[in-house]
């Protein structure tokens, strides 16, 4: 394939998943292509615009990575799917600074900044 074939390509279904035409979780192409759609940003966790998309889904919504990520700031599904005040884990009530390295990094691959974890208000959605 001619490299402007290829870069032609590319370009189109990075702007078709951009504009929100494509909504794939998986490669468009054979992988020797390299292409991938912009549904998941990093280590199989869903890009997300609004951090409020996350109090919106239901446990058995997510990717097993995005629960991982979850389960690192001390989830559970059983917890995640609670009402009660008592099923929040110690990480939510913890300044970006007081959290573990692990916990840190859970977070920005779910989305989050030092900013918008320390301004994030949990009534906010």
């Amino acid at each position: 394939m001619s490299t402007k074939i290829y870069h032609f390509i590319r370009l189109s279904v990075t702007s078709a998943a951009l504009t929100g035409f494509i909504v794939a979780g998986g490669p468009v192409f054979p992988p020797t292509f390299g292409l991938s759609t912009a549904a998941y940003a990093v280590n199989g966790i869903r890009a997300i615009d609004d951090l409020c998309v996350w109090e919106g889904l239901e446990w058995d919504d997510m990717e097993p990575s995005e629960q991982k990520a979850w389960t690192k700031l001390g989830w559970t599904g059983e917890m995640w799917e609670s009402e009660a005040e008592t099923a929040i884990p110690p990480s939510e009530y913890k300044d970006w600074g007081e959290l573990s390295e692990v916990e840190q990094r859970a977070l920005l691959d779910l989305g989050y900044t030092p900013e918008t974890w320390e301004s994030f208000d949990s009534g906010a959605c």
